[in-house]
């Protein structure tokens, strides 16, 4: 989609439209999606999901991984507690 709007708008313009774009539909997704879901599979899988996918985003970012084993550290980390 970004590269048809960047025949017609500037990049950056296109970039940004396509992104309004992609959030307009996941919001209709929801829409959609949230009337029928079971809270309880939501609380039970979802929010621990969530939780561990920032642990392990935060620990990449330190050049550690949360099973001990080391990656590749990166220059800067912006997360406080590395």
């Amino acid at each position: 989609m970004t590269p048809v709007f960047a025949l017609f708008f500037p990049l950056p313009l296109a970039i940004a439209a396509t992104a309004v774009v992609h959030v307009v539909n996941n919001l209709f997704k929801l829409g959609l999606t949230v009337r029928n879901a079971s809270w309880r599979v939501v609380a039970a899988f979802g929010l621990p999901a969530m939780l561990a996918a920032r642990d392990s985003s935060t620990a990449r970012c330190c050049g550690r991984y949360w099973w001990g084993r080391c990656a590749p550290a990166r220059a800067r980390c912006s997360v406080g507690s590395c």
